[in-house]
């Protein structure tokens, strides 16, 4: 299930940081009803809210705003599955064309796009030769730690499995990358991830 952004946005950096609300309102400029509504989860994001939150944050705008559209999409479905799935198509699917897939988006490089994602600035970015260094790292600088977090939380395990084969990294440095991250980091156990490393 799609965590609502703001839901991502605490358990990833205002819960981790101690950022407070106080401190967040100065940030974003914005009013005590507005952000009393964000911390509740009632507030849907407008792209401007969406943009301040990602200036103010690092992040991405557009990964917020589809975290938005894709939390509400799973909200109307299960209230209204019924009503959804009685729809009778008008048009026939037709067998769509095999897409071409481009080095920008060919599977083995999609756990780079998903680190990357969310760091604005393009001179930052991860290369596959940064990524596979964490693999082998026995000690892990902090400005790491966010790419490490994003290939447990947001990365899916197809993704990082496609990533270690293309790599040759062995099974039990992608192992022990995993523990870092639970143990080190803190970060909460994931399920697919667990079942993978048994």
């Amino acid at each position: 299930m799609t965590p609502h952004p703001f839901e991502f946005l605490l358990r990833k950096f205002i819960r981790p940081l101690g950022i407070t609300p106080s401190d967040l309102q100065t940030s974003l400029k914005t009013d005590e009803e507005t952000l009393d509504a964000l911390y509740r989860q009632k507030e849907k994001l407008s792209p401007l809210l969406a943009m301040k939150l990602g200036k103010s944050f690092g992040i991405s705008p557009e990964l917020l705003m589809r975290m938005q559209i894709e939390s509400e999409l799973e909200e109307a479905f299960r209230e209204h599955k019924s009503e959804i799935e009685a729809v009778k198509p008008l048009v026939c699917k037709a067998k769509p064309p095999k897409p071409l897939i481009s080095e920008k988006s060919h599977p083995k490089r999609m756990l780079l796009a998903t680190v990357n994602n969310s760091v604005c600035n393009p001179d930052e970015h991860y290369t596959a030769d940064n990524l596979e260094t964490l693999f082998h790292s026995d000690h892990i600088h902090a400005e790491n730690h966010y790419a490490v977090r994003t290939m447990f939380t947001e990365a899916t395990l197809q993704e990082f499995v496609d990533f270690i084969k293309a790599r040759k990294i062995p099974f039990e440095k992608a192992k022990s990358l995993y523990h870092y991250y639970v143990r080190v980091l803190k970060g909460s156990q994931n399920e697919k991830f667990e079942w993978f490393f048994k």
